[in-house]
This record gives C-alpha cells, sequence and structure tokens, in this order.
C-alpha cells in the first residue's frame, strides 16, 4: 500500500481542522464496500420477513433476545396463547424451528 504524501498529509490536516473528514481512496473503497454489504443484509432480511406481520415481527425481535412466550406475553399486553400462536405463524412462514427462528432474528439484527 502506497504510503500518503506530505501534501496528502497537510490537506487531511487542514480538512480535519475546518471539521471536515479525510478519507483514502482505499478508505473510500472499504467503506463504499461495507455500505453495499450492509444494503444488501437489509434487503435480503426485507424480503425474508416480508411475510410476516407487524406483530410478528415485534414477537420474533423478541425470541432474538432470548425471551420466552410468557415474557413476551407480558410485554405486549397478550395471552400467552396468542403469543403462541403469533409464534407458530413465523414457523410456519419461515419454515424454522423456534431455535433457528430467534438466531435468524439475532443474525439480522432484530434483537436490538
Amino acid at each position: 500500500m502506497k504510503e500518503p504524501g506530505l501534501e496528502e498529509i497537510r490537506k487531511a490536516v487542514r480538512e480535519a481542522h475546518s471539521g471536515d473528514g479525510h478519507l483514502s481512496a482505499s478508505m473510500v473503497a472499504r467503506v463504499m464496500a461495507e455500505f453495499a454489504r450492509v444494503a444488501k443484509t437489509a434487503q435480503q432480511a426485507k424480503e425474508l420477513f416480508a411475510e410476516l406481520t407487524r406483530r410478528e415481527m415485534e414477537v420474533l425481535e423478541m425470541l432474538g433476545k432470548g425471551m420466552k412466550n410468557r415474557q413476551i406475553a407480558e410485554a405486549l399486553f397478550l395471552s400467552e396463547k396468542t403469543v403462541k400462536a403469533h409464534v407458530g405463524g413465523i414457523l410456519h412462514k419461515l419454515h424454522l424451528n423456534a431455535e433457528r427462528a430467534a438466531l435468524l432474528a439475532q443474525k439480522h439484527g432484530l434483537s436490538g
């Protein structure tokens, strides 16, 4: 990797002093690649969870946090039976078991 020249360093210092940021060309490429990766992951999650209702998404998020049905019911002011029905809907729509659904929620950042 090429070291920055004196003029590039001066420019970076001036930009930092004025409140602006400075990124080298290689850093810009890395940042852009990370933005693309995050955007792709978000799009995949959107597609994956598209069939779920808003309430099912809330329940899935809480599953991702490791909460039990009773805790979810209390947090959402629902009966435990209703939570179980939502969990069943989630598992059916995503074709997963409860453990894999919780892991999926964590992977996609739904666990807060």
